[in-house]
């Protein structure tokens, strides 16, 4: 399917509303690339890229498992960072394992588990074969708020059952 790019300019009272971050979310939930930014003369320009695609063509993501472990010991964090070049998990934080399909939604979750916690670590994410999964340290308190918003987000993606 080719790729369509559009440039949109809107006009109206569309700054300081939360307009460019409602784009982003649209954007996000229909697998749209892109830009938005506010402009001088008060309109609000996007660059906007992506298949044409509807988004009930697409699999809609489905959970197959998360949990969250709770003050890593130091063997499990060697265990767990034997692979690790950074991005490493330290004894006493918690560990979000979150696992959903199609893997691609992986990213997805990492990127609004960053939004909503930034002080979260990504220690792994894995878009290999049909399920991703992703891993994340932090304190009990981020990795909590990680796991809701993940799945808030997901719950929230159409798409079609498979």
């Amino acid at each position: 399917m080719p790729i369509e790019c559009r440039h949109v300019r809107v006009h109206g009272h569309v700054q300081g509303v939360g307009f460019r971050e409602a784009c982003i979310d649209a954007a996000r939930r229909r697998a749209v690339t892109g830009w938005v930014r506010n402009r001088m003369d008060g309109s609000v320009e996007a660059i906007l890229q992506g298949t044409g695609n509807q988004a009930a063509d697409q699999l809609r993501p489905r959970v197959l498992f998360h949990d969250i472990i709770e003050d890593i010991t130091d063997q499990h964090a060697v265990i767990l960072n034997r692979n690790r070049q950074a991005s490493m998990i330290l004894p006493g934080q918690s560990l979000l394992v979150y696992e959903m399909t199609p893997a691609l939604f992986a990213a997805v979750a990492a990127n609004e588990a960053e939004r909503v916690a930034p002080g979260l670590t990504v220690v792994d994410v894995q878009m290999i074969g049909a399920a991703g999964r992703l891993y994340i340290s932090g304190t009990v308190e981020d990795v909590t708020a990680a796991r809701d918003r993940i799945t808030t987000v997901l719950a929230g993606i159409e798409g079609r059952d498979h």
